[in-house]
C-alpha cells in the first residue's frame, strides 16, 4: 500500500469533459445487463451532484 500526505481532489472542470462518455458507458452496461440498475442509477447520481 502506498500513503500520500495530502488529499488529492479533482477539479470538476477538468473532469467536465469526461461525464457525458463516461455516462453513455453506463448506460450501455446497463443496457447490455452488465451493471445491475441501482448500480447505474448510483453511477448517475455520483455525477450529478459534483
Amino acid at each position: 500500500m502506498v500513503r500520500i500526505r495530502q488529499v488529492l481532489r479533482p477539479d470538476p472542470a477538468r473532469t467536465a469533459r469526461h461525464t457525458a462518455p463516461y455516462l453513455k458507458l453506463v448506460g450501455e452496461l446497463e443496457r447490455r445487463g452488465r451493471r445491475p440498475g441501482a448500480l447505474a442509477a448510483h453511477a448517475r447520481a455520483r455525477t450529478e451532484s459534483r
